[in-house]
């Protein structure tokens, strides 16, 4: 026979004769032992339920954090899209305007704004090629301009929306017999197209 054979808990933890030594009791022992009866279950119902509750708590900060992951990488996707769009309508536009859109450019802005397409020379500086993009440049030099139909010509390039371009160097030399006219503009021009 096995001790556990021999120690029966059923047999020693009997209700009715557990009950009749708590009515022995006196007064304050019955209140110490009801409290503490009291205690012993309030504690056999909170551990549970703190383990419970923290792995929740655990659960819910991880999901949180996912979200949270999950929206920045959202986010990255709509920029990514954006920009591929943007690098689209660059590549239409781009070839829209032939083999030398910043020549296109240059002689459509100058007819827009006056300036007679024989007093604009431009000359083509190398291309320099990135991974993603060729960066197309120019050199434009003008002769013999009004200065109000170069600040026109100017912005004309800064606000062109088909293609970006951009204004690297400028350098002019006024004409000082002739006020108001510019009698040297050297431009360098700048704009990117996408590599297919």
């Amino acid at each position: 026979m096995s001790l556990l054979d021999k120690i029966d808990i059923r047999d020693r933890l009997n209700v009715d004769d557990l009950y009749n030594t708590f009515l022995g009791f006196d007064r304050r022992q019955q209140t110490l032992v009801s409290i503490g009866v009291v205690f012993v279950v309030l504690l056999l119902l909170f551990l549970p339920l703190s383990c419970v509750n923290s792995a929740l708590n655990e659960q819910q900060q991880s999901y949180e954090e996912e979200l949270q992951r999950a929206s920045e990488l959202y986010g990255l996707l709509n920029q990514y899209e954006s920009v591929q769009s943007k690098i689209a309508k660059l590549k239409k536009d781009s070839s829209s305007l032939g083999s030398d859109p910043l020549k296109q450019v240059i002689y459509e802005i100058a007819d827009q704004v006056g300036i007679e397409r024989r007093a604009i020379s431009p000359s083509t500086i190398p291309p320099k090629n990135g991974e993603f993009f060729s960066e197309l440049t120019k050199e434009v030099k003008i002769k013999n301009i009004r200065f109000d139909h170069l600040m026109n010509f100017l912005n004309g390039l800064v606000r062109f929306d088909k293609i970006p371009v951009s204004v690297r160097v400028l350098t002019m030399e006024a004409d000082p017999r002739r006020k108001g006219y510019m009698r040297s503009v050297s431009l360098t021009l700048v704009t990117v197209r996408p590599i297919s």
